[in-house]
């Protein structure tokens, strides 16, 4: 809704607020991918699924990572698509 009130203030429409809202909400997925079909934008988090676990400790929550997690290979797997490590 943000969108619309920013993007209203440019432009001069005779369409009430009920149609931009539906018009925004059919091409905004449009916008978010290639025409392809391929999305134009993917996520990742640090620390990665299946990387970490919670558990209790002496009573407390606390995240337990595994000891094969490696956070900088897949940010970099993800940002290049593939990781060489140095020699």
């Amino acid at each position: 809704m943000d969108l619309i009130d920013i993007a209203t203030s440019y432009a001069a429409t005779n369409m009430n607020f009920e149609t931009l809202f539906t018009l925004a909400g059919s091409l905004l997925p449009a916008l978010t991918q290639r025409s392809s079909g391929d999305p134009l934008f993917t996520q990742m988090r640090i620390p990665g699924d299946g990387t970490w676990k919670n558990d209790t400790v002496n009573g407390q929550s606390v995240i337990v990572f595994k000891k094969s997690a490696h956070p900088s290979q897949d940010l970099h797997e993800f940002i290049y698509g593939a990781y060489y490590p140095a020699k």
